[in-house]
């Protein structure tokens, strides 16, 4: 798989994550009223908008050729 290749499907796994994470939360928040499940829930996105985004950068070429 080509670096170009890497980071778009990282970049697009981010934003995944990242759209889940904020309806999740709100939901846990607003309809389930209960803080700890959103808690864990934002932080478990959070853990995966991460993670992508990290692998995003490191398959990146490097700028030292």
């Amino acid at each position: 798989m080509s670096p170009e290749t890497r980071i778009k499907l990282h970049t697009w796994l981010a934003v995944i994550w990242l759209v889940l994470t904020i309806v999740t939360t709100a939901w846990a928040w607003a309809v389930q009223k209960d803080i700890l499940l959103g808690w864990i829930t934002f932080m478990s996105g959070y853990a995966n908008v991460g993670t992508h985004w990290s692998a995003r950068e490191g398959a990146a070429p490097s700028a030292e050729a």
